[in-house]
């Protein structure tokens, strides 16, 4: 044991959370992120000294709260930094990241999707040299990072090609991924994703055969599950270096049949395919029907999910927060196939949510204001009280600005600061089988 130290050599940080679970005693550390299993005798002496208690603590025991920013930490300092390295990143002039979106048709009929009423428009020429143009007046920018988005973007492959093509011309360091609904991600478009420097593809699936076909059918009609099954699968041999997503919507409706997505895809051991859940939510705070999901039914669906099939999930952990949104970085635009300019691809297609052109006119300069200054957490008094502050990237802006507009709570915590106990020791069960 080392040598004894009084509660004068040691002061206590606000940022720290304890608690029992299973007879067993742990102390979670947000500055530094870190958890530890504390003995019984450690657990008392920081309950005690947490009430003010003159306690005596061996000098193991100091050290590693020290190294946790629990104990003699300046609180304001860890603050600030946090804020200033977020700032850094947002205002990073040497990363430009754009959303493009060649098309705004789709090859779907989802009955639920918010770009079903939009117009079945194409980019042009003439906007496509006119995004070249908007990427060669950012001097500074080293990093191009592309997502392609839509409607459904392989409609307009021969866009994406023409485009990435001037785009990689320019010599910044250049690579993509692309939002598809994978109907159309057919070999000879996979074989041409390496040149295009297309590294992720995220492809929705709605539940298992009968239910995604259900919801997820093409405008004529037709079934579109096996397909994109089968396309996902050829992804492995024609496109080996690009990762597919796979996002399984999970609801209210259909949360039984993740697993049996999962399983399925697991069986075929397809090495860059990656299976994951997606909460179907209301973003407004309003109503919503039962299908949706609210933060405690996603962290019961987490928890059951791990204690019953062992699937761990990385929602269930506070995240390292190097970056948040980037509806927030001025270096972050969403583009229409019109040249129209947005903050956040779920604006698309509204025109009162775009804020300018590819020309570089602003034409709704609040929109802009809102995404870049309004409902920021790092402003929020409330925010900046929260223990968490440092894990936390004040959640959806999208939602925030539009649950303040409408008067509900934006309350965008993340889904773990109500369930922390259970997640945390999920996390202490499932690091300790790794070992």
């Amino acid at each position: 044991m080392g040598k004894a130290n009084t509660q004068k050599f040691i002061t206590l940080s606000k940022y720290r959370y304890m608690f029992r679970h299973g007879g067993r005693c742990f102390l979670y550390a947000p500055l530094s992120n870190g958890f530890a299993e504390l003995d019984e005798e450690t657990y008392l002496q920081l309950e005690a000294l947490g009430r003010g208690s003159s306690v005596e603590l061996n000098d193991d025991v100091i050290d590693m709260l020290r190294c946790l920013k629990v104990a003699d930490v300046d609180e304001d300092s860890e603050v600030n930094r946090h804020k200033f390295n977020v700032l850094s990143h947002r205002f990073n002039p040497a990363n430009l990241t754009l959303t493009i979106n060649p098309t705004l048709a789709c090859n779907f009929a989802c009955p639920y999707c918010f770009e079903g009423t939009h117009p079945s428009t194409f980019m042009s020429d003439e906007v496509e040299d006119a995004i070249v143009r908007f990427v060669e007046k950012h001097e500074q920018a080293r990093n191009l990072n592309i997502t392609w988005f839509g409607g459904e973007p392989l409609l307009a492959f021969d866009r994406i090609v023409s485009l990435t093509r001037k785009l990689q011309a320019i010599g910044l360091n250049y690579w993509a991924g692309m939002i598809t609904n994978g109907y159309l991600l057919t070999r000879d478009k996979l074989e041409q994703f390496d040149n295009l420097k297309i590294r992720s593809v995220q492809v929705t699936i709605d539940g298992n055969e009968s239910m995604h076909n259900s919801r997820r059918f093409l405008r004529s009609g037709g079934d579109t599950y096996a397909r994109i099954v089968a396309n996902v699968e050829s992804a492995v041999e024609f496109a080996p270096q690009t990762r597919i997503l796979v996002r399984v919507n999970v609801d209210g409706t259909n949360s039984n049949q993740f697993f049996e997505v999962f399983d399925a895809f697991e069986r075929k051991k397809l090495p860059n395919v990656t299976v994951y859940p997606a909460f179907v939510s209301n973003p407004t705070g309003k109503g919503g029907s039962d299908c949706m999901y609210d933060c405690d039914a996603m962290a019961a669906f987490l928890r059951d999910a791990y204690l019953t099939r062992g699937y761990y999930s990385q929602m269930l952990f506070p995240e390292n927060i190097t970056r948040g949104c980037m509806a927030r970085n001025p270096n972050s635009v969403v583009i229409g196939p019109e040249g129209e300019l947005y903050k956040c691809w779920n604006d698309v297609g509204d025109a009162n949510r775009s804020y300018g052109n590819i020309h570089g006119d602003i034409t709704n300069e609040s929109v802009l204001l809102d995404y870049m200054v309004n409902a920021d957490y790092l402003n929020n008094a409330e925010c900046n009280r929260c223990i968490f502050f440092t894990r936390c990237d004040g959640g959806c802006p999208y939602e925030r600005i539009k649950k303040e507009k409408e008067g509900c709570n934006p309350n965008d915590c993340p889904m773990y600061t109500r369930h922390l106990e259970d997640f945390l020791t999920i996390r202490h069960d499932y690091r300790s089988k790794q070992k």
